[in-house]
């Protein structure tokens, strides 16, 4: 027979069901809600820090949003002419705005040097204009910056550069900065979020603490540690934890900033405070249960005695045992039925009947009240606990048992004398509903509250926790309250601009125009959001404007373009445009906002200035004329394009004094360098300078005249030097070769006068006519030469002309008729290649062939009608000899050398050999005479070596 267990264990049994599966149900009910809580932890920190950047980035945007208006103004247009010069009459904007944004605003050059002078003595070193970190980021895109944090003028003052470009057709011609205090970012961190422990920190994109909330101003300028810039890396908001810089252990969210890209925003608490938020309810639950199922164990066995005790009784009364019937008191029992059966069915029947009806309404119970999801409790009319939620015990952190049938005002003391209680005794004494919002006693958390009194005098209250819809709504209340302020500015300075402001959706609809625009287009306060600013646009300019905007906004980028636009009286203008996108807080493209300028009357002026430049440019191309510019000061120099030809350099090279140094002719750079010094200081013209260059593209040394004017400023000094450079080479060679043909002229006469001195004196005749006569032909037989060799400007003479022109009356005629008789028909042959002599070879070759044909005709081939003369010459050897023959035949018979020698021989003899250096061999053959002159090439041909004689 099978063992059956006895009422004791069944009792404990009882307990360990009722209690063991309470006790898991709580402590995975407790985990769950350790994981809410943790969850609900880290969730605050993420919304406060989502908060605070939010507001730190409307901060910064506003600096922003002011410092792209006053970009566009056209009084920094004179940075796009030259980026040196100083926008004086921006000063009174830029004091305007640095008003209104609470700091000084700079104009930087390209070279990051002010532009401006600073506002005031008193104003610190802006770190903008120290080249701060992203302005190489800036000119290569063109898009503003915001620098990390840098240290003020003022010792510990940290501060941070914003700035954006100053966008000129399309390129950055300078930077417009001003400072960010970073004291105003740090007021921005004290909010009511942070209370409880809570802490914030500003980081820029180095790594350094820019800003702190209350109690962590030491930390400011600190580098923040690794692990966080790794925790952060390609991440724009999320939860970290780690070791502080005050080596505290602890759990942040961080958020980046869209103003500000690389800025972070961390929200942090410590790890101990975030840690017992969720364990020390765990740790307080297994403690409870622990007891709880110590006690109930104890409580079984205490009852079991007590039932036991009058069971027992039953038993041995029912088997007889003797004695009195015991009493069981409270228990129904049926007459005739033995008193340890029928108490003990009953008992049982009843208890199940019981516990059945109460699982029933504790069945419908809970579904009611998780239907109804609420945290709900009811206290009777003294006060008591007589039903709690699960909410409501979650929410107090106690059990059930702890509070049934307990005075409320003795469970939750502290609860006695605040809002709510007396709201509860105002509803329970007036019978009347009461709602209103309050802060928790229990919790200290922002709770919504209904009371419903009942008939019976008590009341039912039903409450919600809403701390974190209320900060939310906070949130929303400060972000809105900024932007509001942030709007109310933008709005000021946009009206006050002096350029026109306009700002479209991401459809490209109008949604705001600043006075300026509305007065241009001609458009109402209200109407500008039906104004179709597209139809204005010239015809001839609206496909170019369309094809240049449609693609800059889908590409979520700036542009800049100038077209025509029709003025609201029907005149069209020029207008330059420079937009630049808009983004939301989470990064979504909202728009452009831009500036538009007229430059219609600075465009005119352009392309008469153009037009002028490019007559100008034509009309020194034509003269061979570059025009050159010094700034005395910088050192600076500026040469047009037609200079940079004329020194053969590639236009655009920067002109340096190294540059001029390698070009200028060695023995000329001391001279130069001279001629420069001496001229620092001289007001008005300058003197003139003659300088030899070696021109760089292809290494000619060509001959420079400058002609250059200093200009004085308003106190005489001189401060630039403006001036021309012409190319003189050929005028020097002209000279030069001048020079040179006078020397030969005075050279070739005295020569000449001395052969005619000689020639007179050795003529001999036997009367003075033949004397005359013979005197003149040798005469005119030098005057036929010089005719020739000036002909040729003294470079020399066609050997073939020298014989022609001597020998003319014997050649063949000239319109080429037939000849009738012996003595029409050519009398003399002329044969050689084309040959260039020497001025002196000339000379002398037409003295000694007017000899020769002068002895030819008296007593030679050319005395008879029959007579001939062939005249050849040839050249022999690369740097040989000139061989000339003169052959006569049919003329008178030779009977031998002639006995007596005449003048003609001896002129023949001292004209080749004393001028020339070469060598005469005479013949005299039957025929005729054959007379062989040969002359050394050096001497014989132009461009050899001549030696006067």
């Amino acid at each position: 027979m099978r063992r059956r267990l006895g009422l004791r264990a069944h009792l404990l049994g009882l307990v360990l069901a009722v209690l063991l599966p309470s006790l898991a149900l709580g402590g995975v009910t407790a985990w769950h809600m350790a994981q809410i809580c943790r969850l609900a932890f880290e969730d605050r920190l993420a919304d406060t820090a989502r908060a605070l950047a939010s507001a730190v980035d409307s901060e910064i945007s506003r600096h922003l949003a002011g410092l792209s208006v006053l970009a566009a103004s056209p009084a920094l247009d004179v940075l796009a002419e030259d980026e040196a010069a100083e926008p004086v009459m921006f000063r009174t904007q830029a004091e305007r705005a640095g008003a209104l944004l609470g700091s000084p605003v700079v104009v930087l050059g390209r070279d990051l040097r002010q532009r401006l002078p600073a506002l005031s003595s008193k104003d610190p070193e802006l770190p903008v204009m120290r080249g701060a970190g992203g302005v190489a980021r800036l000119f290569a895109t063109g898009q503003p910056v915001v620098s990390d944090v840098m240290v003020g003028a003022a010792p510990g003052q940290a501060v941070a550069g914003v700035a954006v470009p100053i966008l000129r057709a399309g390129r950055v011609v300078g930077i417009l900065g001003t400072r960010l205090e970073l004291a105003i970012l740090s007021r921005a961190l004290v909010a009511p979020e942070l209370s409880g422990g809570l802490f914030a920190t500003l980081v820029d994109g180095s790594g350094l603490v820019a800003a702190g909330s209350a109690g962590h101003e030491q930390y400011l300028g600190g580098a923040v540690p690794a692990w966080y810039l790794s925790a952060i890396e390609g991440r724009d908001r999320g939860i970290a934890q780690g070791t502080a810089i005050d080596e505290q252990a602890v759990i942040l969210a961080f958020q980046r900033l869209v103003a500000a890209p690389g800025w972070t925003l961390a929200v942090g608490e410590t790890f101990a405070a975030y840690r017992a938020a969720w364990l020390n309810p765990q740790l307080g639950l297994a403690a409870g249960g622990a007891f709880a199922l110590t006690f109930g164990i104890a409580l079984s066995a205490a009852l079991s005695r007590r039932i036991l005790r009058p069971v027992f009784a039953l038993v041995r009364h029912a088997e007889g045992a003797g004695g009195e019937r015991p009493a069981v008191t409270g228990l129904p029992l049926s007459a005739g039925v033995p008193a340890g059966v029928a108490e003990f069915e009953v008992l049982r029947d009843a208890t199940e009947r019981a516990e059945a009806a109460l699982r029933g309404a504790n069945r419908r119970n809970a579904e009611v009240l998780a239907s109804i999801g609420e945290t709900l409790y009811a206290l009777d009319p003294d006060g008591h606990i007589i039903f709690a939620s699960d909410h409501a015990l979650a929410f107090w952190r106690l059990r059930l048992e702890e509070v049934l049938g307990c005075r409320f005002d003795e469970l939750l003391p502290q609860a006695v004398g605040s809002a709510a209680w007396e709201a509860k005794r105002y509803a329970a004494a007036r019978h009347e509903d009461v709602h209103l919002c309050t802060i928790s006693a229990v919790t200290h958390r922002w709770i919504e509250i209904d009371i419903y009194p009942r008939g019976d005098g008590g009341i039912t209250v039903a409450f919600r926790d809403i701390e974190q819809r209320r900060r939310d709504h906070l949130d929303r209340a400060r972000a809105e309250a900024a932007l509001r302020e942030s709007e109310e500015r933008f709005r000021l300075v946009a009206e006050s601009a002096p350029v026109m402001l306009w700002m479209v959706d991401a459809e490209g609809k109008c949604l705001y125009l600043n006075a300026a625009l509305r007065e241009f287009w001609g458009v109402g306060p209200e109407g500008f959001d039906t104004f179709d600013w597209s139809a204005s646009i010239h015809p001839e300019d609206r496909d170019r404007v369309f094809q240049q905007v449609g693609p800059a906004m889908q590409a979520r980028k700036g542009f800049t373009e100038e077209a025509r636009y029709r003025r609201g009286d029907g005149e069209y203008r020029v207008l330059r445009t420079v937009a630049q996108p808009r983004f939301g807080p989470g990064g979504e493209f909202l728009g452009m906002i831009g500036v538009n300028a007229d430059i219609t009357d600075a465009a005119r002026a352009e392309a008469a200035l153009r037009a002028s430049e490019e007559r100008l440019r034509l009309a020194q191309e034509a003269g061979g004329i570059g025009a050159w510019e010094r700034d005395l000061a910088s050192g600076m120099r500026h040469w047009s394009e037609s200079n940079y030809r004329l020194w053969g350099v590639e236009p655009g090279t920067p002109v340096t004094r190294e540059l001029l140094t390698s070009l200028i002719h060695p023995e000329d750079l001391a001279r130069s360098r001279l001629a420069m010094a001496e001229t620092a200081t001289v007001v008005g013209a300058l003197p003139e300078l003659e300088m030899r260059i070696i021109r760089r593209s292809d290494g000619a040394v060509r001959w420079m005249l400058s002609c250059a004017e200093a200009v004085a400023d308003a106190n005489g000094r001189p401060v630039r030097h403006i001036g021309i450079m012409r190319d003189i080479t050929a005028q020097k060679e002209a000279l030069d070769r001048l020079a040179l043909l006078m020397r030969e002229l005075d050279h070739r006469a005295k020569n000449a006068l001395a052969v005619v001195s000689a020639a007179v004196r050795l003529t001999h005749a036997e009367d003075i006519r033949s004397f005359v006569r013979a005197v003149e032909g040798r005469v005119a037989a030098l005057a036929r030469a010089h005719t020739m060799l000036a002909q040729g400007q003294w470079t020399g003479a066609e050997l073939q002309a020298v014989v022609t022109a001597e020998l003319a009356a014997f050649l063949p005629a000239a319109d080429g008729a037939e000849a009738e008789t012996v003595a029409d028909q050519p009398r003399v042959d002329v044969m050689g290649p084309a040959l260039t002599v020497s001025p002196a070879a000339a000379q002398a070759l037409s003295m000694t062939l007017h000899e020769l044909a002068t002895n030819a005709t008296k007593y030679g081939a050319l005395s008879t009608p029959g007579g001939h003369v062939s005249v050849a010459w040839q050249v022999e050897g690369a740097g040989g000899w000139l061989r000339l023959r003169w052959t006569e035949d049919g003329g008178p018979p030779v009977v031998g050398v002639p006995e007596r020698r005449g003048f003609g021989s001896r002129v023949i003899e001292a004209t080749v050999k004393g001028q020339l250096g070469g060598r005469v061999d005479r013949r005299w053959d039957e025929a005729g005479l054959v007379c062989t002159i040969e002359v050394p090439l050096a001497r014989a041909l132009a461009g050899g070596v001549e030696t006067g004689g």
